[in-house]
């Protein structure tokens, strides 16, 4: 038995011997130098998957004790570089300007260094955009920081890119930057083609993170923040509304509807009630908000790994019930080899928003319209002066701090009592996302062949439930006795149980699929990648009887000789349901080439430019994005523009035969056949690209060039009605937008501070140039559209108002006003003092829609900004300005064209009348009914609406530790100022928000963490 348990104890400790062996750390060293030999100071070491990291000294040396075998090498400036642990000696190479895989941009289904691309192309590193900007949302990332942009999406003024994450168009709601690695502007024809139809606008790809192996990554970020009301609008008391709105009566003829006596009590009781619905009784003075986020990363050669998840609170508006949203996020994503030459990747994403709110959907519409003397919120049931009508009413009724709701036969709702008695709503959004795909090495046939093939499914869902309560108001009533009874309207009816709103309901689902073929090969002289995608994607939404579908065959290549000419190439065959059997394949070709000049011979003794690239691509792009009168959007669901070939017919009224004894219905024909195609965009881009002065000056500029022709137009002219109301389409109008973009960024520093300014500007002149319109005689040839701006605003061209000196005849009982000789008369309508006096544009004394000419435009022809980038020693500061010009509004709402007992804004006081009879002043004359010919688009209503603001301010402290194997590596502490400053003449038109909430600026304090 002794021997025995020797035996055991021998094996046993052979075997801890052996597994001690197998994972004992062990001590590796070496030397970290340049290609010139220069000792590199500062490198980050990393060995066990990044659990284990040391930097080198002042001589580039490093001590690592690590278990594996492997490191990996980062140095700013130099392309990460994995490595065998026991080498001693490790050079490193930095790569030219915009070249190597720190250099590496994303482009459809491929990356191809940044010194390569013909294309205008702009990519946003999500790290290095975050280390000054926590912001969080992707129109973050892009708006004021890319070329060519205006906002965040419209490129070039095109209009809204497609925004598509990891090869497949997509919400861009549904992610935020914490999961995001870059984001990348395709602008040019040559890199955008591969995405077919849906890239006419441009494409803005998003490519979301992904463990890296040797790597390990675990951050923590939170923030919090409070946010306040720009602005809201400004309404009239119940006193100055009467006293408005008698006016109007009287300036139309008719009597006051207010006494002196209704004016003079109003607000001291009941019977003249005085309520503001944006009062801090139902408003907050601001609300807060919260994100909590974590991420974690990392893995070996064989694995990687990356998890992110994250929690976001928003407080409402509402004082008087709980208004709050909450928003749970989850990713994960893991890639692994299956095979020495398969690998395979999963990913998934779970979003769910919730949101709790009193069941008030329509607070702000109703906030903005309800007048001020409509009915008491509360009041006092002591001013009934029957007792047993007061006390059975008070046994009834559910009070509120002894008080009963105000209502009457009009307002059978009160707001007031929809906050506290109407019941709670809750609204919970799903979006669910899972993707795969799989990827070949074919190296054994081709050395330099790959193939991957990707499948995606997403799906979104609102579910809302509410408990409809109902409750009673009650009507304060003065007899003429001088007693006050109360009238009862509805009925208190709690309702404790949520049931489902299937009208709010709503969900859509995407499939998506691809496969790519790519071929590389490198050569001493040349470089070439290949790259060839069959691409698919499908969405549905509610109660749509077409889904939206998208097919997509092509071909991409981009070569490089000698390092210095460049030439890409696109060849995409296009797919649409829109289109005919024998018409709905479409082939787009695209070219796009390049020229380093800097690597020239004549640019060697050259001390200015450290890179000069001159590049130019050209392309034919063809799309099916049509939409008539009843398109996709509608909410119909009869997508008649997905039939356009063929004649559509509808169901009509009755028609009677047999002495009208009998009937049929009537099949009438709602299209008729039209012979279209494919709408096709021209577009041409001329750039370049430099690094000046040591790349201390970057400089990126784009002309371009886009005409769409061939879109799919009513010929509503062409074919009168007298041919019949059917209506015909055809491939006419056409619209050129021509412009460039700039963008420009100077850098410089020293041993503790580092500055960064720069400014990036587009510039664009979208025109008609060809629209299916009414034939005009010479003397009308301003009505034509024809050269005019693609987003023109048409009106009338304003002189003032009238004013008395303007009539010979003024009777405003029997409304009898009569114009001096000569002067012109309005088709909308008789005129009075007040009203608004137009321009005759065709001298034929009437003022009627033949005298409309453009007046503005309602997209800006410049968007720019700047931006400050500095850090010392510790300290970071950051800070962003956004402008434009040449944009134009009009004044349009209800809450600038109010008339009769509408809810009157406080600028109603500045209306022409009585008390100010100037012929210049702000507002015209108040009506008690839709004055016909004030209330038309006109140079009275349109403002500039140019501005400049800050959008983001941000000052951070950074911790930084000594020890790159503590639990804690970094710190960051941030303080952040959003939407901080608006310059503007007409900001207090802009920054109100009407029938909405309101516009917000923001101040926040927040950390993030690396461990």
């Amino acid at each position: 038995m002794k021997v025995k348990m020797k035996k055991i104890t021998l094996i046993i400790s052979l075997l801890l011997f052996g597994f001690t062996l197998a994972f004992a750390q062990k001590n590796y060293t070496g030397t970290i130098t340049d290609e010139n030999g220069t000792a590199i100071a500062g490198a980050l070491i990393s060995g066990d998957e990044g659990s284990v990291q040391v930097l080198t000294d002042a001589d580039g040396k490093y001590t690592i004790q690590i278990k594996g075998t492997k490191i990996l090498v980062e140095v700013a400036g130099f392309d990460p570089m994995l490595v065998d642990a026991n080498a001693t000696e490790i050079m490193l190479t930095k790569p030219e300007i915009l070249s190597g895989k720190i250099n590496t941009v994303n482009v459809p289904f491929a990356k191809v260094e940044k010194r390569k691309t013909t294309g205008s192309i702009n990519q946003v590193i999500i790290s290095d955009e975050m280390e000054f900007d926590q912001r969080l949302s992707l129109q973050a990332a892009l708006d004021g920081k890319v070329p060519g942009l205006k906002g965040a999406w419209n490129i070039w003024g095109r209009g809204d890119a497609i925004v598509v994450v990891d090869g497949i168009p997509r919400e861009a709601e549904n992610y935020n930057l914490n999961e995001v690695e870059s984001i990348t502007v395709l602008k040019d024809p040559v890199s955008r083609a591969l995405y077919g139809a849906q890239a006419d606008q441009g494409v803005i790809m998003v490519t979301t993170k992904r463990g890296k192996a040797n790597k390990r990554v675990l951050s923590f970020r939170a923030e919090t923040g409070v946010s306040m009301e720009k602005a809201l609008p400004e309404f009239l008391g119940a006193a100055d509304y009467m006293t408005a709105y008698n006016q109007a009566l009287i300036n139309d003829g008719s009597a006051a509807k207010y006494s002196a006596e209704d004016i003079s009590m109003a607000g001291k009781n009941p019977f003249y009630p005085d309520e503001d619905f944006y009062s801090d009784t139902y408003l907050k003075g601001s609300k807060n908000f919260t994100n909590i986020s974590a991420v974690a990363s990392g893995g070996n050669e064989k694995t990687q790994y990356f998890v992110t998840m994250g929690w976001q609170h928003n407080s409402g508006w509402f004082e008087l019930a709980d208004d709050n949203e909450n928003k749970l996020n989850l990713r994960g994503a893991v890639d692994f080899d299956i095979t020495e030459n398969v690998s395979m990747n999963l990913d998934g994403i779970a979003k769910i928003d919730f949101r709790n709110m009193p069941n008030v959907t329509d607070f702000w519409q109703r906030a903005s319209s309800t007048v001020p003397n409509a009915y008491p919120a509360l009041w006092n049931p002591s001013v009934i002066t029957d007792d047993a009508e007061r006390q059975e009413i008070m046994a009834k009724a559910k009070l509120i701090n002894g008080m009963l709701l105000g209502g009457n036969n009009t307002y059978t709702q009160n707001i007031y009592g929809d906050f506290l008695k109407g019941g709670e709503r809750k609204d919970m959004d799903r979006f669910m996302q899972f993707n795969t795909g799989l990827d070949w090495d074919l190296n054994k046939i081709t050395p330099g062949l790959k193939a991957s093939a990707y499948f995606t499914f997403d799906f979104m869902n609102r579910l809302t439930t509410a408990q409809n309560s109902k409750y009673a108001v009650y009507n304060p009533i003065e007899n003429a006795d001088g007693t006050v009874s109360a009238q009862v309207i509805g009925e208190d009816k709690s309702v404790g149980n949520f049931s489902t709103e299937t009208s709010s309901a709503t969900f859509h689902r995407r499939f998506g699929a691809y496969g790519t073929i790519s071929y590389e090969k490198k050569t001493e002289n040349s470089d070439l990648s290949v790259v060839g995608v069959a691409y698919r994607d499908q969405i549905s939404f509610r109660e749509q009887l077409q889904d939206f579908k998208n097919l997509t065959f092509g071909l991409s290549a981009n070569y490089a000789f000698k390092g210095k000419y460049l030439a890409d190439v696109a060849a995409v065959m296009v797919g649409s349901q829109k289109l005919s059997d024998d018409n709905n394949m479409a082939f787009t070709p695209a070219l796009g080439i390049g020229w380093i000049l800097s690597e020239e011979d004549f640019m060697s003794d050259n001390q200015t430019f450290d890179f000069l690239k001159l590049r130019a691509n050209f392309g034919i792009l063809k799309n099916d994005l049509w939409y008539t009168a009843n398109d996709a959007w509608s909410g119909d669901g009869d997508y008649s523009d997905y039939f356009l070939y063929e004649t559509a017919y509808q169901r009509g009224g009755n028609f009677f035969y047999n002495n009208r004894n009998n009937s049929n219905e009537e099949m009438n024909i709602a299209t008729r056949a039209s012979n279209i195609g494919w709408q096709k965009r021209t577009e041409f881009v001329l750039g370049a690209d430099a690094a000046m002065f040591d790349k201390k000056l970057w400089l990126e500029a784009s002309f371009f060039s886009s005409k769409l022709g061939d879109i799919v137009t009513e010929m509503e002219y062409t074919f009168p009605s007298l041919m019949g109301a059917v209506p015909f389409y055809s491939n006419y109008n056409a619209e050129s937008n021509t412009g460039f973009d700039l963008g420009i960024s100077y850098n410089t520093g020293g041993s503790d501070w580092d500055l960064t300014v720069g400014s990036n500007l587009v510039y664009s002149i979208p025109k008609i140039t060809q629209i299916e319109e009414p034939m005009y005689d010479n003397l009308h040839s301003y009505l034509s559209k024809d050269g005019t701006a693609t987003d023109a605003i048409w009106g009338l061209e304003a002189n003032g108002l009238y004013s008395e000196s303007d009539f010979t005849t003024m009777d405003y009982i029997n409304q009898v006003f009569t114009l001096k000789d000569g002067m012109p008369v309005s088709s909308y309508g008789n005129v009075q003092p007040g009203d608004i006096k137009y321009v005759d544009q065709d001298g034929n004394g009437i003022i009627d829609n033949e005298d409309q000419m453009e007046i503005g435009n309602n997209s800006s022809r410049i968007q720019y900004s700047l931006y400050v980038k500095l850090k010392f020693k510790t300290f970071e500061l950051y800070a962003l300005g956004i402008g434009q010009t040449g944009n134009y509004n009009n004044r349009s709402n209800n809450y600038y064209r109010f008339y009769g007992d509408m809810k009157y804004p406080e600028f109603a006081n500045q209306a022409y009348g009585p008390n100010n009879k100037d012929a210049n002043a702000s507002y015209p004359r108040l009506s008690s009914s839709k004055n016909n010919n004030n209330y038309r688009n006109s140079t009275y209503w349109l403002y500039e609406n140019n501005w400049f603001k800050i959008p983001t301010l941000q000052i951070a402290y950074n911790i930084k530790s000594n020890n790159v194997n503590g639990v804690l590596k970094d710190a960051k502490v941030f303080v952040r100022a959003a939407e901080l400053l608006t310059i503007s003449k007409n900001k207090d038109l802009t920054e109100v928000n009407w029938n909405s909430a309101p516009q917000t600026r923001s101040f926040s304090i927040g950390f993030v963490t690396k461990f």
